[in-house]
């Protein structure tokens, strides 16, 4: 595949719901105490992970 055609959320986690995104974020907090935020992606319309928000 040409990489130019990559959208910039390839090399991310994708979930197809935001229940298995959220599942997903609430084990890695238990497993390596890491605090992810669940997201929709513009680009691909499917769910990620992100660990750089704040806090409110």
């Amino acid at each position: 595949m040409d990489e130019s055609n990559l959208l910039p959320c390839s090399e991310k986690l994708s979930f197809d719901t935001q229940k298995q995104a959220a599942t997903a974020a609430t084990v890695a907090q238990h497993q390596h105490g890491t605090k992810l935020k669940v997201y929709k992606c513009k680009h691909c319309n499917l769910w990620h992970l992100a660990s750089n928000y704040e806090d409110n």
